[in-house]
């Protein structure tokens, strides 16, 4: 495994276990699972995209390429097929609408309506993308706490008892995770390890005169076999 989709593996499970956060805001389901399949889509979908040297801002609208079918098969099912049409987009929004005006209708826990889920899909994906476009694709973990604060910050704010610290745990730890795994990819590509420098005197010794022993096979480097050179 490359450093690089080890860090995008990182930022894959930072953004899934922040999103623990809506967890007191719904009732439990299958979005869950689906929340966690549309953040492994954009992890594989980036890391693919940067295994083909695809521009970095054109990495981020691959992903979206990729999120969008995948939002409209799991919401609209009935209305979207491989490709998204006008009709499948024109139901996925009107399904948002309607997960908006159930939003202010309902407290927490509120009951995992279709339009509910399309929104928590659709922000997990889109601060998956986020998160993976500012720690992986630009290398810049620091920043990619922003998009995770905001996808802790929003629920805090609506839960009416609070998050509690186990979730403020898990986000923190989340956090730390992705500066841990970009801290170590910058440390193995820091440089190559320094060795001391050949004289001068040696190296033009050894690109000159020829060894006696060099027959015999003996070893390199030059400067240890055992003559010296001619003055």
């Amino acid at each position: 495994m490359t450093g690089r989709l080890r860090l995008a593996l990182v930022a894959a499970l930072a953004t899934a276990l922040t999103s623990s956060a809506l967890l007191p805001l719904v009732d439990a389901g299958g979005w869950i699972a689906q929340g966690l399949g549309a953040i492994l889509l954009v992890a594989l979908v980036g890391e693919g995209a940067r295994r083909i040297r695809v521009p970095r801002p054109i990495v981020g609208l691959t992903q979206v390429a990729a999120l969008v079918p995948y939002l409209l098969l799991v919401c609209v099912p009935d209305a979207s097929g491989p490709i998204p049409t006008p009709s499948s987009v024109d139901a996925f929004v009107e399904l948002m609408r309607a997960g908006g005006q159930d939003i202010r209708e309902f407290s927490t826990p509120a009951p995992a309506t279709p339009g509910i889920v399309a929104i928590l899909l659709t922000v997990m994906g889109g601060v998956a993308v986020i998160v993976d476009m500012i720690a992986v694709t630009y290398a810049q973990a620091a920043p990619a706490g922003l998009p995770l604060l905001a996808l802790y910050s929003v629920p805090a704010a609506l839960s009416q008892s609070g998050l509690g610290w186990a979730v403020f745990l898990i986000a923190a730890l989340a956090y730390v995770l992705l500066l841990l795994a970009e801290g170590r990819e910058r440390l193995l590509r820091w440089g190559r390890p320094l060795a001391p420098p050949i004289p001068p005197a040696i190296r033009r010794c050894a690109s000159t005169a020829r060894p006696p022993a060099a027959a015999a096979g003996s070893a390199w480097p030059p400067w240890r076999w055992p003559w010296r050179c001619p003055r």
